[in-house]
This record gives structure tokens, sequence and C-alpha cells, in this order.
């Protein structure tokens, strides 16, 4: 899925998953990952929310560099960054919905993010001597009343520093800042029995291990993404996950299949066979 300048994807075993609109299908008990990739020349602060929850329980937010990529595999209890549970995805059973309840927001994965503020560098203006006619030397103040003793342009201003990433699978994450939350004109989320929603719950333990880095100025602008996460089709429970590069077929005429086209272009069977 791609909004502004901002691509986010949901892996399982490394690979990307295909996403039917804001679909994506998986088999319930895969571990998943959220994949998020900056196509922006700027620093990206992003939250990422599961089942209506901040994954770090709001302690944490992350940083993506410019044309940088970040996957998140594992939940951050109170902000720890230094391990915990992988993301699993649950089928939401009976037992389930009696003990937790059913959440508005079960299934869903939602990536909320801001840039940072873009800071341009304004040329130093300096001094310049001109003669005049009674053959005496005059300053020529610039506009803005800035001085330098050389002439040139002044060096860009640097913003606060972002350590580097201190070793394998370590990302920034911004500390002490204040969250904002912005929402895009939403998807409906009411349930149907033909989609019933899993959640996401503690998987196996990550060591997946981030460092704490300085924040920066953000742009006013602010948007979202939302993806939603299904074990079951209309017709079945699914037993595999459907990445980018799985083509299905026609069990008919054998035509290659695109995308979730409910029949096949070619000979018009129904995909969607109940077994």
């Amino acid at each position: 899925m791609y909004g502004h300048k901002l691509a986010a994807a949901i892996r399982v075993s490394g690979k990307v998953l295909r996403e039917d609109g804001d679909k994506v299908y998986l088999p319930f008990g895969s571990e998943y990952s959220v994949y998020l990739k900056n196509l922006d020349t700027v620093r990206v602060l992003v939250t990422v929310s599961i089942d209506g929850k901040d994954i770090s329980n709001d302690t944490r937010q992350f940083i993506v560099s410019p044309g940088g990529t970040l996957e998140l595999e594992r939940f951050l209890p109170n902000g720890n960054i230094h391990a915990g549970n992988r993301f699993r995805f649950i089928e939401r059973t009976s037992g389930i919905e009696e003990h937790r309840g059913i959440g508005i927001e079960d299934g869903i994965v939602r990536i909320e993010y801001q840039f940072e503020q873009k800071v341009y560098s304004t040329p130093r203006r300096y001094l310049s001597p001109i003669r005049s006619h009674s053959d005496s030397w005059h300053s020529k103040v610039s506009l803005n009343n800035s001085m330098s003793a050389s002439a040139g342009l002044e060096e860009p201003r640097g913003l606060n520093g972002v350590a580097g990433i201190a070793g394998e699978r370590c990302f920034g994450i911004a500390s002490g800042m204040t969250q904002s939350y912005y929402h895009t004109d939403m998807p409906d989320f009411t349930e149907t029995s033909a989609e019933p929603s899993g959640i996401t719950a503690e998987g196996s333990v990550s060591e997946q291990k981030f460092n704490l880095v300085s924040g920066f100025p953000l742009q006013a602008e602010k948007y979202s993404l939302v993806l939603r996460l299904l074990g079951k089709t209309e017709a079945a429970v699914v037993t595999k996950p459907f990445t980018v590069k799985m083509k299905s077929s026609c069990h008919n005429c054998g035509h290659t299949i695109r995308g979730f086209s409910k029949f096949c272009p070619e000979c018009g069977t129904g995909l969607e066979v109940v077994q």
C-alpha cells in the first residue's frame, strides 16, 4: 500500500503479501511483520497501531531515514528496545470473544506518520564596498541586516542529530516526543459473517533491537495508512499467505489469474469453490 511518500506492506517469512484493496489475507497462526519504506528526502516519524493499540504502549515512535526502510516484527512492551513478542495473527474464536470482547479495530494495522520539516538554507548577505561620486567608501548593508567578514553562502543549518544504526536490525526511535494522531477517511470496519476478523496476539520472542535518537521539527501535515488482516475469504479459510509473486489458475481452463478475481476472465468459472 502506498500513501503520501510512504509505502507499507505486510510480510510473512520475508515475503511481501499481495493486497486486495486494503485487505491482506494470511493463515491464522502466521507470524508477520510490518514493512515500511520512506520515499521522501527527509526523515519520517511513524506510529504503528494494531487492533487499536499502539505497539509500544504509547511510549515510542519510530524514525525511518530518507529513502530507508524499517521492518517491525514485534511489540515493544512499555517501550522495551531490547526484546519483545512477535506479531502473531490468530483467529478470534468465540472463547476469545467472550473473554476479551470484540474490538471495532480488530484485525486492523494502522500506520500514522509525519515528515520532518524541511529547512532551506538562506544565503548570508555580506558587505560590498562601492565608491561614491565623492570618492568616499560606504557600506551596502544586506536586506536582512546579516553581516559577514567574507563573501559566500551560509552553511545549511543543522537539525538535531540522529544516532547511527548500531548494528544489524537496530532502528531509531524518537524519545520524549508528544504523539499526535490524525485519521483520514476510514473504510467501514463493520464485521460481516463472510469475513470474520482475526486478532494479533503475542508470538515467539524476538530480540529485534532499537536505539534511542533525538527528535526533530515536523511538518504540519499528518497522514495515515490502514491495512486489514483476514484469515478467511468468502469461501474458505486461508491455508497459505498470498504473496505478490504467487498466481492462481483456473481449474477448468488453466488460465492464470491475477489479483483476487472471483471469476475466471477466460471461461467464466467461479474461483471461490466451496469444499
